[in-house]
C-alpha cells in the first residue's frame, strides 16, 4: 500500500482467514509491519524465539514430529488445507478419505495404477472396467458394480460410453467420480455435465469398494 500497490503474497486472499477481517483490513489497508509478538497474539505464527535460542526451539519441535507417523501427518495437513474451503459435508467426506488412505489403498491407488498399465496414451482411448478390476485385486480390494449412483455424493470409478461413429459400436471408458467430479485419465478435472456433453460420453456403472 505505502508504494501504491495491492498487498501481495496472498494478503487479500488469505490474511483474514487466519486473523479476523477487522484485523486483516487494518493491517493491508494501513500497509502495517507486523511484530513478531503482534503475529503470535493473532495466530500467525505458533511459538516466538530469542535468536539465540530459535535453533534449539526448531530441533526440539523435530523431535517431537519424529514421534508421528509421518504418513499421518502428511494426511493430516493435507486434509486441514483441504477443508479450508468446504463446506462441512465436503469437509467430512476429506477427513474419511485422508483416514482411508492411511489404513488401505484408495480409489486414486488403483485408477493410477490401471492408467500407467493399460496403455501409454490412455486418454479416452478406452480403458475397460476389467482392466480396473484386475489391478484392485493386486490390491485386494474387491469392487462391485452398481447401476445407480449420486454424481453429487457418490465416490468410485464411473464406467462411460459414447458411440463410436465410425465402427457403430460403443466405447468405454473409465473416470475416478469424488467430491461430486470427474477425474479423468489425462489429469484434468471436470464437472459432470459439462464432460458428458464435451467427449459425448454417457455413464452406465461405477465400481465401489465391496462393503461401502
Amino acid at each position: 500500500m505505502r508504494i501504491g500497490a495491492l498487498a501481495g503474497a496472498g494478503a487479500v486472499q488469505k490474511l483474514h482467514r487466519l486473523v479476523s477481517r477487522g484485523k486483516a483490513l487494518e493491517w493491508i489497508l494501513l500497509g502495517s509491519h507486523v511484530t513478531a509478538t503482534e503475529a503470535l497474539s493473532h495466530g500467525l505464527v505458533t511459538a516466538v524465539h530469542l535468536a539465540v535460542d530459535l535453533m534449539p526451539a526448531a530441533m526440539e519441535l523435530a523431535g517431537r514430529f519424529r514421534l508421528l507417523g509421518p504418513r499421518a501427518v502428511a494426511q493430516s495437513k493435507m486434509a486441514v488445507r483441504m477443508c479450508g474451503d468446504a463446506d462441512l459435508s465436503m469437509a467430512r467426506n476429506i477427513g474419511l478419505e485422508a483416514l482411508a488412505m492411511l489404513i488401505g489403498h484408495s480409489y486414486e491407488d488403483i485408477f493410477a495404477k490401471t492408467v500407467s498399465k493399460s496403455c501409454p496414451t490412455p486418454h479416452l482411448s478406452g480403458m475397460k472396467t476389467r482392466d480396473i478390476v484386475r489391478v484392485a485385486k493386486k490390491f485386494q480390494v474387491v469392487l462391485r458394480l452398481l447401476r445407480t449412483w449420486d454424481l453429487e455424493n457418490s465416490t468410485g470409478l464411473l464406467t462411460v460410453e459414447r458411440l463410436h461413429k465410425e465402427k457403430d459400436e460403443f466405447e468405454q471408458h473409465l473416470v475416478l467420480l469424488k467430491f461430486g467430479l470427474i477425474f479423468d485419465t489425462d489429469g484434468t478435472v471436470w464437472e459432470p455435465e459439462t464432460y458428458f456433453s464435451q467427449h459425448e460420453f454417457r455413464p452406465v456403472s461405477i465400481l465401489i469398494e465391496e462393503g461401502e
